[in-house]
């Protein structure tokens, strides 16, 4: 009877996710046990600021690269396959370098 209450267990342990374990852990980690007498200068405040800021550009940047792919994607998707392969052959520096020699 144990035996089969544990195997159920040890199914149970090892179909449960990890990452849904981690959410719950991660929250309890940040909070402090004591209290830090520390201090903080302007420039720590400052430097916050810039990782902020950064975090933020680099998300954007990040999301436009994504949004740009999708929306390439489905351009492709639902263009005549003639036209596809005039777009990819040609591009806009050999249209500019035959313009030039004429």
């Amino acid at each position: 009877m144990l035996e089969s209450l544990e195997k159920k267990l040890l199914k149970k342990m090892h179909s449960a996710s990890w990452t849904k374990l981690l959410w719950l852990l991660i929250p309890f980690s940040l909070i402090p046990l004591q209290s830090a007498h520390a201090y903080l200068d302007p420039g720590t405040g400052s430097y916050a600021v810039q990782i902020i800021i950064g975090l933020i550009f680099g998300a954007s940047f990040f999301m436009k690269n994504i949004f740009t792919k999708i929306i390439e994607y489905f351009k492709n998707l639902f263009k005549p396959k003639a036209e596809l392969k005039t777009t990819n052959t040609t591009s806009p520096k050999a249209k500019i370098k035959t313009k030039k020699n004429e």
